[in-house]
């Protein structure tokens, strides 16, 4: 017996095994994650199409839907997300990695796969999704660093950032953190981090400055949220709004006493967890490197 997915399709039945993937991925050249109308290359696309060529339903020509923890837009780019899907595989999930990389573009990576519980959802079933936003502050832009941080030339108070953030933090009403086209029913949300890191860009970049971090830690997500709070940050720095900005937001749920939607391309989906956020949450120590290698030898922090 087959029920309906969240596009309204037929899904399979709940004898059928589930699966849940990590992916990570660079979002430059992709329509977001979630599958949209036809002739947009999505993320969700290509897994799709990959696992039509490794599952006994692509043989059939039926469908394996996949779906995301996080509907991550147009150029936004992702170190963990997480996707399930059904399928009976006779591929093993120590092996599934490699068979589904050899069927995607480079700029998409499966990096874990595991089996999942019945009616696993990557979305709902979320205890907290932690994204980063990466600023290049220096006179001149990086080569390496254009496609995944935001070049930004101007000096910043990152003290009256981190004021502004302060108010971020517990249970809130975000209504005045979203853009239009959003199609959440409340827009309650808990934060359980909001920071901003410093670091000094690499000595092989002449000009000098430094990446900043961004980092925020949350139960869930309005339309744009993230890139809206880095915007008002950017705008609080430079002494054109004032630190107490975002409480008044809060209060007031005017999207319009907040700073412009930073863009895209600086924007990383980094871990999505499924413990309590006290324990799959830890802060990471400042300084701390990630294990992402740019080219040139450059690390993201």
């Amino acid at each position: 017996m087959r029920g309906e997915d969240a596009l309204g399709r037929g899904r399979p039945a709940d004898d059928v095994p589930r699966y849940s993937l990590v992916v990570a991925y660079d979002g430059t050249a992709y329509h977001g994650f979630q599958l949209q109308r036809p002739g947009l290359d999505t993320v969700a696309a290509r897994l799709e199409a990959a696992l039509a060529k490794i599952s006994p339903e692509g043989e059939r020509g039926e469908r394996v839907v996949v779906t995301g923890a996080s509907r991550t837009d147009a150029g936004v780019h992702a170190k963990g997300q997480v996707c399930a899907f059904s399928s009976r595989l006779t591929v093993p999930c120590d092996h599934l990695p490699q068979a589904l990389n050899s069927h995607l573009p480079p700029d998409i990576v499966v990096l874990s796969a595991q089996r999942a519980a019945p009616g696993f959802d990557p979305r709902r079933d979320a205890v907290s999704k932690t994204y980063r936003y990466y600023v290049w502050r220096s006179p001149l832009p990086s080569p390496f660093y254009r496609k995944w941080s935001l070049h930004f030339p101007f000096r910043l108070d990152l003290e009256a950032c981190r004021a502004a953030l302060e108010p971020l933090e517990g249970r809130h009403d975000f209504a005045a953190f979203r853009d239009t086209g959003s199609s959440a029913q409340t827009t309650t949300r808990t934060i359980h981090r909001a920071c901003i890191e410093s670091r000094p860009v690499p000595a092989w970049h002449p000009p000098g400055g430094e990446v900043l971090t961004f980092e925020v830690t949350g139960d869930g997500f309005l339309y744009h949220m993230v890139r809206i709070i880095v915007g008002t940050m950017l705008e609080v720095g430079q002494g054109r709004l004032p630190p107490d900005v975002t409480r008044e937001a809060l209060r007031s749920g005017v999207r319009e006493e907040l700073g412009p939607t930073a863009p895209a391309h600086g924007l990383w989906l980094e871990r999505v967890s499924y413990e309590s956020p006290t324990e799959a949450e830890a802060a990471p120590a400042r300084g701390e490197p990630s294990a992402a290698l740019l080219p040139g030898g450059v690390y993201l922090p």
